[in-house]
């Protein structure tokens, strides 16, 4: 992850036993970056930020096409699977006290749709009412708080590297 300072753009990494690792799961600056289509396209950019992008542009479709909706929505399974698939492989079996009871594919499908809705609604300002504009941001800022958490829970639960003795 870069993260813009006063001299440049400079890479964020935590600290792991003196090395340095990246977290699991992109923050949610990555992610709705990726949502707004302003990342998620180029080689080296993370496979969530990159499938996140394909279901923003997935609900941008829907919205357009409407007739297409039962194909989309199968396109959005299937990425939202991959997403999961990828999660599953990258991290520790889930204990079962911990909280998250909803998958994380299926939390960038929503955090999708709510950044998709909030644009449009602000876009077509002059016709919608002001407090569905506002509803729709308070939204989309309360599942970016909501992926914050579970980016947290997920990357606490990663297989640690071998300690150093």
């Amino acid at each position: 992850m870069t993260v813009q300072t006063a001299e440049g753009p400079s890479p964020r990494a935590l600290s792991i036993d003196g090395g340095t690792a990246r977290p699991l799961l992109p923050d949610w600056h990555e992610l709705s970056a990726a949502l707004r289509m302003q990342t998620g396209d180029r080689p080296g950019d993370h496979l969530v930020t990159k499938l996140a992008r394909a279901l923003a542009q997935l609900h941008h479709t829907r919205r357009a096409q409407p007739e297409r909706a039962a194909e989309i929505d199968r396109r959005r399974s299937e990425i939202v699977t991959v997403i999961d698939g990828w999660v599953a492989h990258q991290l520790a079996p889930r204990r079962t006290r911990d909280r998250t009871t909803e998958s994380l594919g299926t939390a960038v499908d929503r955090m999708a749709a709510a950044q998709v809705l909030a644009d449009h609604l602000l876009m077509t300002a002059e016709k919608v009412a002001e407090q569905r504009v506002h509803a729709a941001w308070t939204r989309l800022a309360a599942l970016a708080n909501d992926w914050t958490d579970l980016a947290r829970e997920f990357d606490a639960r990663r297989p640690r590297s071998i300690e150093r003795r």
